[in-house]
């Protein structure tokens, strides 16, 4: 694991400095030898923000946005914008239903137990 963790951070200040930017985790998992992106992030836990720093090179800025993002949906964190309060949250065992889901659920309460609906 060390050595591809110093192969990876010498391609990346080399990459750096012919660049003038940091390689995208993509670059470094096509240009080193045994790297994957799967590999890259068990090195790297915390994304290219870490190797970034582990290089000493300047993180950019999007790349170190998305991958937080990631990190957080991975964790659970994630949120949506538009979901209600966590206080408004329907319960799971509480459904609304539609006026027609209503009154199919009605017809087939009414049934016997083991007839089905079916019109044959």
């Amino acid at each position: 694991m060390s050595d591809l963790r110093d192969q990876i951070l010498i391609f990346m200040k080399d990459y750096n400095l012919k660049e003038g930017k940091p390689p995208s985790i993509k670059t470094i998992s096509t240009k080193v030898k045994g790297v994957t992106v799967r590999q890259f992030y068990k090195i790297f836990t915390g994304g290219i923000k870490e190797a970034c720093l582990a290089a000493d090179i300047q993180a950019p800025s999007e790349n170190v946005i998305s991958t937080q993002k990631a990190l957080n949906a991975r964790k659970g964190k994630h949120i949506r914008k538009d979901a209600p309060p966590p206080s408004e949250a329907v319960k799971p065992d509480t459904y609304t239903l539609s006026e027609p889901q209503m009154i199919r659920l009605r017809v087939i309460s009414r049934f016997p137990q083991g007839r089905s609906i079916s019109s044959t």
